[in-house]
């Protein structure tokens, strides 16, 4: 989905990654943010992340798409369940961007 430019640093973008930072969601390489812009000399260029958000992190799952939200064996690395890294990722980001928007958090 493409993103409103003053909407950037309000979005964060996840994805699942496998234990050594492989992708592992191919859900999430559908779509893109690429548009066209143009130089100062009047020529359009494409730039493939003209509308993507500021922010985008990676999430270290067991399985794939559907498993995000998972909380049992097998969907544990450790004691830690595949929700727990998500929420954790998200949180954090959401965290960091309040206090870096200025609103105190």
């Amino acid at each position: 989905v493409r993103i409103d430019p003053d909407m950037r640093g309000k979005v964060g973008y996840f994805f699942a990654v496998d234990g050594r930072g492989r992708r592992i969601d191919a859900v999430t390489r559908l779509g893109g943010w690429g548009g066209l812009r143009f130089t100062a000399g009047g020529w359009p260029v494409w730039d493939r992340r003209l509308y993507a958000p500021a922010y985008a992190g990676t999430i270290r799952i067991v399985g794939g798409h559907p498993d995000y939200f998972r909380t049992g064996p097998p969907f544990t690395v450790g004691q830690v369940s595949n929700l727990q890294r998500t929420l954790d990722a998200v949180w954090t980001w959401f965290v960091k961007s309040a206090v870096g928007s200025g609103s105190g958090g």
